[in-house]
C-alpha cells in the first residue's frame, strides 16, 4: 500500500510541503533504526527516544520485520497525522519566510514530509528535503515542531559538515534557531554545555555562518 497525501501548500508562495506514508518506507525506518541503536546509545539517547515495533530486535530477519510492520499498519492513523499537517502548515509560514531572507540558510521550495510509527521522533535528509516525523513519540499538537526542527536542521547541515560540528552543539543551535522564528512550536532540550554555543548565537547571529565558526573555534 502507498499513499500519497500530496499538494498541500500554504499559499501560492512559500514551500510547499507534500505528505507521504507508505509499508516499505515504514520496512526501511525500522532497519536504518536498528542499524543506528549503537549510535543513540553513544550519544546518550534513552530507549524512549525511538520506537521499534514490538517483537523487532536486532537479531530480527528482513522478512520478520515485514510481517510485523504490516501486521500494525494502519492507515488511519497516518491520514490523521496528514491532515493535521495540511491543515497547520501556515504556522510555519511565517518563520519559514523570515528564515529564507538569512543569508547561508538553505530553504527548498518544497518538503516531502515521509510519517512513520518508528525510530527517533523525528529525522532529515539535508539534500533532498526530506523530512520523517514519528507520529506515534509526537502528540499532534507537537508533530509542526517536529517537523520546523527538522527544517532548521536542513537549512545549516551544509554548514555543520563544513565546520565539522559536533552532535549536541548542532542540537542546541537548531534550538536556537528553532526558538527565534518557531516559538511555542517544540520545548528546547536540555544540553549540557550549550553555554558557547549561547554565546556565539547571541554575538552573532543572523550571520549563520559566523555563529557556526565561532562555535568550531572553541571546540
Amino acid at each position: 500500500m502507498s499513499e500519497n497525501i500530496s499538494e498541500y501548500k500554504d499559499k501560492e508562495s512559500g514551500p510547499r510541503v507534500e505528505v507521504h506514508f507508505d509499508m516499505k518506507s515504514e520496512v526501511g525506518r525500522v532497519s536504518d533504526t536498528i542499524k543506528n541503536l549503537a549510535w543513540y546509545k553513544e550519544n546518550g539517547y534513552q530507549e524512549n527516544a525511538y520506537r521499534l515495533p514490538v517483537g523487532v530486535g536486532v537479531e530480527t530477519a528482513p522478512e520478520e520485520i515485514e510481517r510485523l510492520v504490516g501486521e500494525s499498519f494502519e492507515e488511519d492513523k497516518y491520514f490523521e497525522a496528514g491532515e493535521y499537517i495540511k491543515n497547520n502548515w501556515e504556522i510555519l509560514s511565517r518563520g519559514l519566510a523570515e528564515l529564507s531572507s538569512i543569508g547561508g540558510f538553505k530553504i527548498f521550495d518544497e518538503y516531502k514530509i515521509i510519517l512513520s510509527r518508528y525510530g527517533t521522533g523525528g529525522s532529515y535528509n539535508s539534500k533532498n528535503g526530506e523530512i520523517i516525523v514519528n507520529i506515534d513519540l509526537r502528540m499532534p499538537d507537537k508533530i509542526m515542531g517536529t517537523i520546523a526542527h527538522e527544517i532548521v536542521h536542513i537549512g545549516i547541515q551544509h554548514l555543520i559538515d563544513q565546520y565539522h560540528i559536533k552532535h549536541w552543539d548542532k542540537e542546541r543551535l537548531v534550538d536556537l534557531v528553532g526558538e527565534r522564528y518557531f516559538s511555542g512550536q517544540r520545548k528546547m532540550q536540555n544540553i549540557e554545555g550549550a553555554e558557547r554555543v549561547d554565546r556565539a548565537f547571541k554575538q552573532f547571529f543572523p550571520d549563520i555562518e559566523a555563529v557556526v565558526s565561532a562555535i568550531a573555534k572553541e571546540d
